[in-house]
């Protein structure tokens, strides 16, 4: 058991389904780096970079997507283009402004995820809880039910993540995704063998020997 539990949180438990990290252990991550010089030095070059270019005035394809929101204000499509621009650049506040004014014209799941997302790097999944708990009343799906889930377990309340976890399992069983999610929430309260149960199912649905 403890063997196959190591196997599957170094190689199988995918935590995320966007091609950003958003990682729940972020700051984990910030801390260590900290400490060590090889970092600082990255940091002084990033900041340098940034100083170079800033992408707020820099990249054009930020101008154009700005510019056509000038003619189309609306258009909530180019609000989630925007949106994403910004995050890519880890401008959480700008693409939250963006993902809000598009959720605001059409009700998209696209919208309501890069909210969570946005809310959860800023620290904010108290706010970003309650809007896609609304929206999954209205629209529920297994990829809400799983950012949901993954709100919960950034914000502490594990039992909460659990039972959203489980909703994305049930609406589509067939995700290897949702059940490595939910295998590492058990995994997170202890309950080893539950969470072995869905590291194993996950491991079969993906095809691993």
């Amino acid at each position: 058991t403890a063997l196959l539990i190591n196997l599957v949180l170094s190689q199988a438990c995918v935590r995320h389904t966007s091609v950003q990290d958003f990682g729940l252990m972020g700051q984990n991550t910030r801390r260590s780096e900290a400490a060590s010089p090889d970092a600082s030095l990255r940091a002084t070059f990033q900041q340098q970079t940034k100083g170079a270019f800033n992408p707020l005035s820099d990249d054009t394809r930020i101008q154009n997507l700005k510019s056509r929101l000038t003619r189309s204000p609306a258009d909530a499509n180019t609000h989630v283009e925007l949106a994403a621009a910004y995050e890519n650049y880890r401008l959480y506040d700008e693409a939250l402004e963006q993902y809000t004014e598009a959720f605001g014209v059409t009700r998209s799941e696209r919208a309501i995820l890069g909210i969570a997302r946005c809310d959860q790097a800023l620290n904010r999944t108290w706010q970003a809880i309650p809007l896609l708990e609304q929206f999954l009343k209205e629209s529920p799906s297994a990829t809400a039910w799983n950012a949901l889930g993954l709100l919960y377990d950034a914000s502490g309340n594990l039992g909460a993540g659990e039972t959203a976890l489980r909703e994305a399992v049930a609406a589509d069983p067939a995700s290897d995704q949702w059940r490595n999610n939910l295998g590492y929430n058990l995994l997170l309260q202890n309950k080893t063998d539950a969470g072995e149960r869905e590291f194993r199912k996950a491991l079969e649905i993906g095809g691993e020997p």
